[in-house]
């Protein structure tokens, strides 16, 4: 994990100075640490939204508290490693670079696509599973990052969607097998509300839920003019 995150951070650099021969990194300077805090609750709220549904339709039971969990290891790895890895690489290269050629609509569409596309090798991944989080993350997470234009913000959402859905909530994470968690939950149901083996991302509410969430912030952002037009409408624009 932590080999990962230095290579995405190194590609990130790479592409920053080397290629677009950038001198500040806007997108992922240290004074703009504070989106990390806005992710963070933009996380907690997403999958304690999707769990609240769940539990309110009998999907979802707490049925004790596991007090023996050290969450440390599941916090770092799942959480925050894959959090900066997976957003420096999705986010922060992808979606940038693709934009800049495809525009917003085709950066996300693209991205959300890898994005999802990339679970398929977990241990329980499925063809379902990937487009369910291409849905619900990855049109989310390009939407916070179009319309704040901050890394820090997208890995905030990212690592704390990981670590509310394992440790806290005890769902399996992106069908990475069963694990330990602070609550000790029982979910019963048709998969396609429980999400089965895959864990809650491959459930029906997260997909509609925070799908939803992302088109309303992609609109919202084209009505304030944030989004990117595609390089060939650009060029044709500018030369009238």
């Amino acid at each position: 994990m932590l080999a990962e995150v230095a290579a995405a951070i190194i590609g990130y650099l790479v592409v920053v100075y080397g290629m677009e021969y950038r001198s500040h990194p806007f997108e992922f300077r240290l004074g703009r640490w504070k989106g990390l805090m806005v992710g963070i609750v933009i996380g907690f709220v997403a999958i304690g939204l999707c769990v609240s549904v769940l539990a309110i339709t009998g999907n979802y039971r707490i049925v004790g508290l596991n007090t023996h969990y050290n969450p440390w290891i599941d916090i770092i790895s799942m959480g925050i490693c894959v959090g900066v890895a997976e957003e420096i690489m999705m986010r922060g290269m992808l979606l940038r670079l693709v934009e800049e050629w495809l525009g917003s609509w085709g950066a996300l569409a693209v991205s959300a696509l890898v994005f999802g596309l990339m679970h398929l090798t977990n241990q329980d991944g499925s063809l379902w599973g990937g487009l369910a989080i291409a849905i619900e993350d990855g049109i989310l997470a390009a939407a916070l990052y179009f319309v704040t234009r901050s890394l820090w913000v997208c890995i905030g959402e990212h690592a704390m969607w990981n670590i509310a859905e394992g440790p806290i909530f005890g769902s399996i994470v992106s069908g990475n097998g069963k694990q330990d968690s602070w609550l000790v939950a029982q979910w019963s149901g048709p998969n396609i509300l429980t999400g089965g083996s895959f864990g809650l991302e491959a459930s029906i509410v997260p997909v509609i839920l925070m799908g939803a969430a992302g088109i309303a912030l992609m609109v919202y952002a084209q009505r304030k003019g944030l989004l990117v037009r595609p390089a060939w409408v650009r060029r044709r624009m500018k030369n009238r």
